[in-house]
């Protein structure tokens, strides 16, 4: 009777132990997983800020800078009225100096700087 009490305590403590091994086990691969979580989660934050960063960059070297482009901007800007609220009238801020400057032709069709982007 003695061997089996003994027998069965051994059986206890080795299935009592088994368990705290497994437990043991499964905290240490839950915590390296979470670990690995936490580290890829802050490599890609820092790889995706360092693409917008770049992508903004590239966007401000693609402005043209050559003659043509530099005496169109300056066409469009000298038709802007800039006394005119855009909010309250948009087309009278867009074309409203290039109205002023230019009449309506004689053969009593309208003019303005819109139709001639169009007709050229």
């Amino acid at each position: 009777m003695a061997n089996q009490s003994i027998v069965r305590t051994l059986k206890q403590l080795t299935e009592t132990s088994s368990f705290e091994v497994r437990s043991k086990i499964l905290f240490i691969l839950i915590g390296i997983l979470l670990g690995m979580f936490i580290i890829s989660t802050i490599v890609l934050t820092v790889l995706l800020a360092r693409a917008k960063t770049t992508k903004s960059a590239d966007v401000n070297n693609d402005l043209c800078l050559n003659p043509y482009c530099i005496k169109a901007a300056n066409y469009l800007v000298d038709s802007l009225d800039q006394s005119v609220e855009p909010c309250e009238d948009f087309y009278q801020f867009v074309c409203g100096t290039w109205i002023k400057n230019n009449r309506i032709p004689d053969d009593g069709k309208s003019n303005c700087c819109l139709c001639e982007s169009v007709d050229a």
